[in-house]
C-alpha cells in the first residue's frame, strides 16, 4: 500500500520551475483572451484549454 502511494505522488509532483511556467502561460493566455473580448468565465475557460489541453496532442 505504501509503495503505490508514493507511485501516486511521484507521478504527479512537478519541480518548482515547471509550476511557474504553466502558471506565466496561463495568465499570458487570459491576458489575450481578455484583451481580445473574451469575458469572465469564457475568459478563464479558453485560458485553461490554451494552456492545458494541447497535452493532448503529446
Amino acid at each position: 500500500m505504501r509503495e503505490s502511494r508514493r507511485s501516486v505522488r511521484d507521478f504527479f509532483r512537478t519541480d518548482v520551475r515547471a509550476a511557474h511556467l504553466g502558471a506565466a502561460l496561463f495568465t499570458v493566455a487570459l491576458t489575450v483572451g481578455l484583451l481580445t473580448g473574451r469575458r469572465g468565465l469564457n475568459a478563464v475557460r479558453t485560458a485553461y484549454k490554451v494552456t492545458f489541453g494541447w497535452t493532448s496532442w503529446i
